[in-house]
């Protein structure tokens, strides 16, 4: 059948319609004619198959990546990057208006730098000792290179591809560090590997930049640590505070857009008496916020993050912040008992919990920075706190070029 698609909505699909019936159909453009095929059909709409574009958009471009369209990383290659970028503010406009009735005319900055070779941790899925990428359609895509991954770790694919040779492991996942320019592996097995073993392929076979490889065991939480050889944390220094990172840790995978993110949060800020960082990772926001207040506490579940917070803390001579290993109910229902002049938020794609929101709207900060991942779920908690709190500022930033992840931070305002 055909159909015209009207507009991109959020997970990428654009809507076309036949016979008043919706159509889901991934790697389209607003105004494109295309071919497509009824591939899971529901009651109310079906999803799509994009079998040919007959009335390409003029912002239709050749993708870079000769797996795109196969492979479930990207969604967006076919789009060229302003229209990604009007595109995702569409998204996110409509969505904190259908979702939260939240209208916003203009946001107050969209934050963006390099399309393409931004991804400082990659995790590879490996299948019979081929290194790839799950596809779109949960199949294995074996892959050689990758351009959303940085240089540096498509650099080191070759080397990937000789490790999974010799330790048949299920996934590989590799950090870099531009600061330091070395990288950290991670990695788990079907099989028994032997420590001795890494440890002189380490020693032999890997190049030095590679400063520690570790083996886990899955863990929906924090991965278990089975042994690491070399030196399993490195170090990534943002607006002159230098972090570690641990293994086991989480960190932005786009550095760049991390550090303006930062930037154009902590402008025209004035100091702050008390903070609360919740959801606060390695101390990305703390950890800067203390040198503009009087105290900070940071708060995570994960306790490596929290102990790199801590470490980072120490060697940044920061000396006012505080560091808990708690969950956020935990952590919030202690903090807000007193008064916090801002709170910030960085929860994960699901949002706030109902009992998280609750103890905010109770506690009332000052001020609130609610950083957010999934725009579906920040309409949801944005239409909760509006009870109490204004939006001053909101910015979007495109964390995740190519794809159609969108990056949130809003600021607001007790009323």
């Amino acid at each position: 059948m055909i159909v015209e698609i009207e507009k991109l909505v959020h997970n990428g699909y654009g809507i076309g319609r036949f016979q008043n019936k919706v159509y889901f159909v991934p790697f389209t453009l607003p105004k494109e004619k295309v071919k497509i095929k009824d591939i899971v059909n529901k009651k109310d709409y079906s999803m799509a198959k994009l079998e040919a574009v007959l009335e390409p958009s003029p912002n239709r471009v050749e993708p870079l990546c000769p797996y795109f369209g196969r492979c479930g990383g990207c969604h967006f290659q076919h789009i060229d990057y302003p229209e990604q970028l009007n595109q995702k503010s569409n998204i996110l406009k409509e969505t904190l208006k259908k979702i939260g009735n939240i209208e916003i005319e203009n946001l107050n900055g969209i934050i963006y730098d390099e399309p393409y070779y931004y991804r400082n941790r990659v995790k590879f899925k490996v299948h019979n000792k081929e290194l790839g990428f799950v596809g779109v359609d949960e199949d294995f895509i074996k892959i050689e290179s990758c351009p959303i991954c940085s240089k540096a770790i498509n650099d080191l694919i070759p080397f990937l591809k000789e490790f999974a040779k010799h330790f048949n492991p299920s996934w590989i996942s590799v950090f870099y560090s531009d600061t330091q320019k070395e990288y950290m592996i991670k990695f788990a097995s079907y099989d028994y590997i032997d420590k001795e073993k890494v440890k002189k392929f380490k020693e032999h076979l890997t190049p030095k930049n590679v400063v520690g490889i570790t083996l886990v065991k899955d863990d929906k939480r924090e991965d278990k640590v089975v042994f690491s050889i070399g030196v399993p944390f490195t170090f990534i220094e943002l607006l002159k505070i230098k972090y570690r990172i641990s293994v086991n840790s989480f960190f932005q995978v786009n550095i760049r857009v991390a550090q303006k993110l930062l930037q154009a949060l902590l402008d025209k800020e004035n100091n702050f008496d008390k903070v609360l960082d919740d959801y606060g990772g390695v101390g990305l926001f703390g950890l800067h916020l203390a040198k503009r207040s009087n105290s900070v506490d940071i708060a995570d579940i994960n306790k490596s993050s929290i102990n790199d917070a801590e470490y980072s803390a120490k060697i940044n001579n920061i000396t006012n912040a505080s560091f808990y290993a708690q969950n956020s109910y935990i952590f919030l229902k202690k903090s807000l008992s007193k008064h916090a002049n801002l709170l910030v938020l960085d929860p994960p794609r699901s949002g706030l919990s109902k009992e998280e929101l609750e103890l905010v709207l109770l506690g009332k900060p000052d001020y609130i920075w609610y950083i957010s991942c999934e725009p579906s779920s920040l309409a949801r908690d944005l239409k909760l706190l509006k009870q109490k709190y204004r939006i001053k500022e909101i910015y979007m930033a495109d964390m995740f070029p190519q794809t159609y992840h969108i990056e949130t931070a809003v600021k607001l305002e007790l009323l």
